[in-house]
């Protein structure tokens, strides 16, 4: 192998392997690419699962609120009509003693 021949195929050696340094980096950044695009769907799908348990926990709160509204509402009206019952007790009571009263 002469001089020339050597270097010729120095070069050629140092082109592959320029060109498998240069595929490698390629292959790299491909990687890295798809590994950030996996990250960020990853991360989307935490956010929207995130987001549905939110709403989720703000629908509960809000059924919470109502059931208690209501539980209130009832035990008004339930101490209304109860009231209601005693004051027309009282007022037959009264009608009651007065016709006693009366007769005697």
């Amino acid at each position: 192998m002469n001089k020339s021949q050597f270097k010729s195929t120095a070069i050629e050696n140092e082109k592959r392997a320029f060109e498998l340094m240069k595929k490698k980096q390629e292959m790299d950044l491909m990687q890295m690419v798809q590994n950030e695009l996996a990250v960020s769907l990853k991360k989307k799908e935490n956010e929207e699962k995130l987001r549905e348990q939110e709403e989720r926990e703000e629908r509960k709160r809000q059924e919470i609120v109502f059931n208690n509204k209501c539980e209130e509402e009832r035990k008004k009206r339930k101490q209304e009509e109860m009231e209601q019952m005693r004051l027309q007790e009282e007022k037959e009571r009264k009608h009651q003693d007065k016709i006693k009263f009366q007769k005697v």
